[in-house]
């Protein structure tokens, strides 16, 4: 990736224009972290930038960004240097104009993300102190604090989230403007806050980062209803200190960071799942993410008494599809409490036993056999095919003909 960043900065420049590396790689690559991807900025168009490169895709154009595509899936996003106009919906300037470095440092967010880096001799280019903030380990707004976060109120989140990722103090005075702008995050979408939240707890130190939500008071606002069950109750610093601790063992996972979030807040798993289904709603997660933090959060509490469980309940939470994230929940508990892991060994042992063989088995009787034998058509024939599968499960029964027979003894008992 690297590499072809450097050859989109050599194009740039034998045609005539400035080209650096920008922002987020050069802040890794000075912290000496591996970037996920790398930007450039340039003084050439975007429409010079479309024709210098034979594959590219134009995803904000109209505020100079183009997309060049490489070999093996790389892509570099193309910037011209620019200052913005005025940010009228609290996210994208109304309008911009093409400038020079000096203008499109000014207009980054953090000083620590303002730096250009020249990738043919490594040399780095501040224009707004952003070196001097890295070595001290200090986010610092760049400019005016509040105007920043007035131009993009998703800047308030971004500022956790570097802070407690790469261990960074957030300055005074950008300290001060989130306190006093936290409240405006309500204008800024759902999904944005969501992906956030998600960058934070697979971060390098998701507790710290819900440390800095509650202490800048942007927890009510985000996670609602974490901070009632922190708030409200008499136990809320016992229940806020065990959501840390939790988060802080999830591994970068983002369900079982997700779902850390969510379980402590309610003794009632149930209730608890609810919650933490209904805010992953309410941040536009995919159903896929909601449906997986519920089921961690809603089966915790049976699969902790895993031993009290009848054989048929073991093997149905063996048999779902989610099981592995179940175990590496458990896993991630025993972990933040320092308890005795023997259940999860035992989980583990009988996983191991089934082999592939985790799914159910094929039932031995259907819904027109318990139709047949007197059951009137309705909700009951649901439960005493339950019924029926649990003991095929606990190996009670193993054919069809047993089936049958203790359908007909559950009419005998009144079943109808």
């Amino acid at each position: 990736m690297r590499g072809f960043a450097k050859t989109v900065v050599a194009r740039l420049r034998e045609k005539g224009y400035v080209a650096y590396f920008a922002g987020g790689c050069v802040r890794d690559e000075l912290l000496g972290l591996a970037p996920k991807d790398f930007d450039v900025a340039t003084n050439a168009t975007p429409k010079v930038v479309q024709a210098l490169f034979p594959r590219t895709i134009p995803v904000g154009a109209q505020f100079g960004v183009i997309i060049v595509l490489g070999p093996a899936k790389c892509e570099v996003e193309v910037a011209t240097f620019r200052s913005d106009g005025a940010y009228t919906d609290g996210r994208r300037p109304s309008q911009v104009r093409y400038g020079n470095e000096f203008d499109d440092a000014a207009r980054r967010d953090f000083t620590i993300n303002g730096l250009f880096l020249d990738p043919d001799i490594e040399k780095v280019i501040d224009h707004v102190q952003g070196r001097a903030d890295l070595q001290k380990k200090i986010l610092r707004a760049i400019g005016e604090p509040e105007e920043r976060f007035a131009e993009d109120k998703l800047r308030i989140l971004r500022a956790v989230r570097f802070a407690s990722h790469l261990g960074f103090e957030i300055e005074l005075r950008t300290k001060t403007a989130i306190l006093k702008h936290g409240k405006d995050l309500t204008q800024v979408s759902a999904e944005r806050i969501g992906q956030e939240l998600l960058k934070m707890v697979t971060g390098n130190d998701p507790g710290r980062a819900i440390r800095l939500l509650r202490e800048f008071q942007l927890l009510p606002v985000i996670l609602p209803l974490v901070s009632d069950a922190v708030e409200k109750q008499d136990q809320g610093s016992e229940v806020f200190d065990r959501i840390v601790n939790l988060v802080n063992h999830s591994g970068g996972d983002p369900d079982l960071g997700l779902a850390a979030l969510f379980h402590p807040i309610d003794p009632d798993p149930d209730i608890a799942s609810e919650q933490a289904q209904k805010s992953c709603r309410s941040l536009r997660y995919s159903n896929d993410r909601i449906a997986a933090v519920g089921g961690i959060v809603s089966t915790q509490k049976k699969i902790s008494d895993w031993k009290s469980l009848s054989l048929s309940v073991q093997r149905r939470i063996l048999a779902e599809p989610l099981i592995d994230s179940y175990l590496a929940f458990l896993k991630m508990k025993i972990a933040a409490a320092k308890t005795d892991p023997a259940i999860a060994c035992v989980i583990e042992e009988s996983l191991l036993a089934l082999g592939e063989n985790r799914r159910l088995p094929p039932p031995l009787v259907r819904g027109e056999d318990v139709i047949a034998l007197g059951i009137r058509p309705g909700p009951r024939i649901k439960e005493v095919l339950r019924a029926v599968q649990d003991l095929q499960l606990e190996r009670k029964i193993q054919s069809r003909e047993d089936a049958l027979l203790e359908v007909q003894k559950m009419i005998k008992k009144g079943v109808k």
